[in-house]
């Protein structure tokens, strides 16, 4: 049976030199979905002011140009507090047959949600309204557009990509969810984080059609 996780072209892992415990937990995650080798890590840039939403911008910019600069068709970025769920490989499965065909620009392993999710498939929702950018990949349709577009001086890279991007490029989630957070102490913000909304708000609703992207826009 194939591995699911050959969908991804690269992977990467970002990482702050100074949290080798979190280092430590993503490999024991990594492990347990059989990706570690396949894995690399990125030491997470950090700026002159300290660990914060613009070093992590920069990182998935690096990896991105890194993956465009190596030809990549895509690259996984996963962030070290990635958390997997138990059934990751049989969805993730489901979710690449579903993809054939289908044009995706950014595919979300999971998010934050603020709306409830449409279906494009049975195990594939279109991506709106959503947050976070622990488990992403980016399609080599969208590396101009976070190589050229993306200031991470200026913009936190979720909201950029809920705001900039999920409405207007082929934005795509796993579902259910496979991918969530672990609670922690999160150096970006400085205090404990609790990421339980992952996977309460990732829901469809109940009588969701299936439809199909509507035409492709540029900007």
């Amino acid at each position: 049976m194939p591995d699911p996780f050959d969908l991804f072209d690269a992977i990467y892992c970002i990482n702050l030199d100074s949290r080798p415990d979190r280092w430590h937990a993503a490999q024991q995650e990594l492990l347990r979905v059989g990706i570690a080798d396949r894995v690399e890590r990125f030491a997470a840039i950090v700026p002159a002011h300290g660990p914060s939403g613009e070093g992590c911008a920069r990182s998935h910019q690096e990896i991105v140009r890194a993956a465009h600069a190596a030809g990549r068709r895509n690259v996984l970025v996963l962030e070290d507090d990635v958390v997997f769920a138990w059934d990751t490989a049989t969805t993730l499965r489901l979710a690449r047959e579903q993809l054939a065909g289908l044009h995706w620009d950014v595919l979300y392993l999971g998010a934050t949600a603020f709306q409830l999710l449409e279906n494009v498939s049975a195990n594939l929702v279109r991506i709106r309204n959503c947050y976070a950018t622990h488990a992403i990949c980016y399609n080599a349709s969208i590396y101009p557009v976070v190589l050229e577009q993306l200031r991470p001086g200026e913009h936190l890279i979720d909201v950029w990509l809920s705001i900039q991007v999920q409405p207007h490029f082929h934005c795509l989630g796993v579902y259910p969810l496979v991918a969530s957070q672990r609670a922690g102490y999160s150096d970006i913000s400085g205090q404990f984080a609790n990421y339980t909304l992952i996977t309460s708000n990732y829901r469809t609703e109940p009588t969701s059609a299936i439809t199909p992207f509507p035409e492709r826009r540029s900007w």
